[in-house]
């Protein structure tokens, strides 16, 4: 069995994890720490890095719907795109939990997405800081931000995930 990522997981699950406590101890409420809320941290930080990365009891198609549970939302730009997308600028962006904001008119759906934005932040905020020289591409080969700039969208985006992170709490608070 292959747990090629189990190690950069862990990091972006313990990221994920301070992201939390750190937000949690600043702005919520003891009864919003759901199951659902650490889904959609699950989801939005390391997804379940701590299983293998193949089945061998699952057919190749199988195995790759199986990576949307191995890979976190932001990296899903891999598998839909292919490697050379990786770092696509709307998966390494506030823009998923933003779109998926209309959803969060329920309590239950809006403690989902606080935890997915937390967890996509507190992703991002892990890719600036652990890679010496981050990429974000808009077209591979051609179209990128490298560098201290990647580092500073990566910042950015961040930054704009945790205040929706906040409105995100407000409406699970009602």
């Amino acid at each position: 069995m292959n747990f090629s990522y189990f190690p950069d997981g862990l990091n972006h699950f313990l990221c994920g994890l301070l992201f939390l406590g750190v937000f949690f101890r600043l702005r919520c409420r003891r009864e919003d720490f759901t199951p659902l809320l650490v889904l959609g941290l699950l989801a939005g930080s390391s997804a379940m890095f701590f299983l293998p990365a193949k089945l061998p009891v699952l057919s190749k198609a199988g195995n790759y719907y199986y990576q949307f549970l191995h890979y976190p939302v932001p990296d899903w730009d891999i598998l839909l795109l292919g490697g050379r997308w990786h770092r696509f600028f709307l998966t390494h962006s506030v823009f998923i939990p933003l779109f998926l904001s209309p959803a969060a008119r329920n309590r239950r759906a809006a403690l989902l997405l606080l935890g997915l934005t937390l967890g996509v932040a507190s992703h991002l905020a892990w890719d600036a800081y652990a890679s010496p020289n981050p990429l974000i591409v808009f077209y591979p080969h051609y179209l990128f931000m490298r560098g201290l700039v990647a580092k500073i969208w990566l910042g950015l985006n961040t930054l704009a995930l945790l205040f929706l992170a906040e409105l995100y709490a407000r409406l699970a608070a009602k």
